[in-house]
């Protein structure tokens, strides 16, 4: 190996070897100590430690003290104080110096996916106020007997249980109320069977469940009865429940049919039935069902619903179509009308108002109506995709005239039919075949000139400037010398040294 091809080697053993020998005027960023071969301590910021004492500048998010080598308290939201490490801030649900305390759980916050803090971090105050039936600074006293909430200090009570009224919710409301006003004890609503100012007056009837306050008539009925006197029942309602003016159920129990489901079916497939002077006969069926009784299946492509009287399909399976859906679309991409079974388009290389019809083998993708061919595959073109792109294209033609959209490189024209003409060109302009890049090593506008000898890389086209230079070189044609002969690489714009020669 020769003197002037030495391996370069920054900052490796041996030059950290040399560096021992005599003391650093600066160390590298991460080490201190005279000779700068102690390395900063782990957890020091990016701002790396004092290079004689090894004192940490700052410390990263999670540490503190000198060497940054003790850990913030682990519920400090961001970073802990450099000298204390007390938190700045705490996380949601914890307060102190130190985030070691949580905050009350009756604490309120508005919203809880929030990163709103619930506490103060120096007293563990709630900030906002207390959930229903707390209070108190750290809402951990609860609210009086029949309180639903109560002011923060806890001396007036601003909602009360059913039942109860006053300042502080210890009076009770009149027997039969069930709500009062919380500061006059006046009725607002009566219990069930009960009606009146006072709530002293039963509603008529036995079976009435819910009367009007002033007049006391019924306005419902217990369940399973119905009527003005809440007399008649609702027979075979499903949920036992029904209209208190004509009995109307909203479901059904099984077997049962008719507005107030007093109706017996005997027709297994029926959804309802309906009667004339003579016979009964199905309303609607199930699905899958149709016919006078509901007695004949539907096509199996339209198992869901089909016309009751027909049979004809009213929502057929994709792909399907006609009157019972009994014809299929093989190529139609998505759906298809399900009476005509034109589809709506078609998949590749396939045509037609059904998409029956394929396109040219050379084609992709051709006009859904004409045939006529819109996408060619690669390397052909023409309206049925029968020729070939020219061979120097680099990729495909245009469809409709041949004419290349990008030529290979060295090739330029219409069809790429003509060779870049200068002798170091790399690529051409496809229009004019001006030269765009030359090959490694040349430069000019015709790529007839030569890069510096010592250019480590290409040079720039325009005026032959290196990029890089080799080792031991500098200058924008990287025709000097470094500076020092010890020197391995220097900077190519003032010839500085930046590495030195490994001396063996």
């Amino acid at each position: 190996m020769s003197e002037t091809k030495t391996a370069t080697a920054i900052l490796d053993t041996q030059t950290l070897s040399q560096r021992v020998k005599q003391n650093c005027q600066t160390c590298d960023k991460g080490f201190w100590s005279d000779n700068c071969t102690k390395a900063c301590e782990e957890n020091c910021g990016n701002d790396g430690c004092d290079a004689e004492t090894g004192v940490c500048v700052s410390c990263d998010n999670y540490h503190w003290d000198r060497y940054c080598n003790k850990k913030c308290p682990p519920n400090c939201r961001d970073v802990c104080n450099r000298l204390t490490g007390l938190c700045a801030e705490c996380k949601k649900h914890f307060w102190g110096d130190q985030c070691n305390n949580t905050c009350n759980t009756n604490c309120y916050v508005k919203y809880p996916w929030s990163t709103a803090v619930a506490c103060s971090k120096e007293s563990g105050y709630c900030r906002y106020s207390c959930l229903d039936g707390w209070y108190g600074d750290k809402c951990h006293i609860e609210c009086r007997n029949n309180c639903i909430k109560c002011s923060r200090n806890g001396t007036i009570c601003t909602s009360c249980h059913d039942g109860f009224w006053g300042d502080i919710c210890d009076k009770i409301c009149l027997a039969n109320c069930q709500v009062c006003k919380q500061n006059t004890g006046h009725c607002i609503s009566c219990r069930h069977e009960y009606w009146g100012e006072k709530c002293t007056k039963q509603c008529q009837g036995d079976n009435c469940a819910v009367c009007h306050a002033e007049t006391g008539n019924c306005q419902a009925c217990i369940s399973g009865l119905w009527g003005e006197n809440c007399n008649k029942s609702c027979d075979h309602c499903l949920s036992e429940k029904c209209s208190m003016t004509d009995g109307r159920c909203d479901k059904c129990q099984e077997g049962y049919v008719g507005n107030n489901c007093s109706v017996k079916s005997l027709l297994t497939n029926c959804t309802s039935l309906s009667c004339n002077s003579d016979r009964m006969t199905c309303g609607n069926c199930n699905n899958g069902h149709w016919g006078e009784f509901c007695e004949k299946k539907c096509a199996s492509s339209c198992p869901n619903t089909c016309n009751k009287n027909s049979g004809e399909g009213t929502n057929c399976m994709y792909r399907t179509y006609g009157q019972l859906c009994e014809h299929t679309s093989a190529y139609c991409v998505g759906d298809c009308d399900e009476r005509s079974g034109v589809c709506f388009s078609c998949r590749n290389q396939h045509w037609g108002s059904k998409c029956e019809q394929k396109c040219y083998e050379t084609c992709e993708i051709c006009h859904q109506q004409t045939g006529r061919c819109l996408v060619c595959k690669v390397s052909k073109w023409g309206d049925q995709c029968e020729a070939d792109c020219p061979s120097k294209c680099e990729d495909q033609c245009n469809i409709t005239n041949g004419k290349c959209k990008s030529c290979l490189y060295g090739y330029w024209g219409d069809e790429c039919q003509f060779q870049c003409g200068q002798k170091h060109c790399e690529n051409c302009n496809t229009n004019n075949g001006n030269c765009k890049s030359c090959l490694a090593g040349k430069w000019g506008e015709n790529c007839d000139l030569t890069c510096p000898t010592h250019s480590l890389y290409e040079c720039a086209r325009n005026n032959g400037t290196c990029s890089s230079c080799e080792d031991g070189y500098w200058g924008t044609s990287c025709d000097i010398k470094c500076r020092l002969d010890n020197c391995l690489t220097c900077s190519q714009n003032s010839g500085l040294c930046t590495t030195c020669k490994v001396l063996l």
